[in-house]
């Protein structure tokens, strides 16, 4: 998003997981519930259901009408 711009565009922060104080190797389980926690957008490329933990399947056990998907 920096490298094409919309940073300029948008007054929105883009935080890391260092940047946050998340591991690196965090499960997608922990990050989802992190974001939510913190009430966070999380942009990703990385959307899949491969594991118990993975995002897509996080999003299906855990989302409800009052969280952002």
């Amino acid at each position: 998003m920096g490298s094409e711009g919309w940073l300029k565009l948008l007054d929105i922060p883009m935080l890391t997981f260092d940047d946050v104080g998340l591991p690196i190797d965090s499960n997608d389980r922990d990050v989802w519930r992190f974001a939510q926690k913190k009430q966070l957008l999380l942009l990703t490329g990385n959307r899949n259901k491969e594991g118990g933990d993975s995002l897509e399947q996080t999003i299906r056990d855990e989302n409800t009408k009052t969280r952002f998907p």
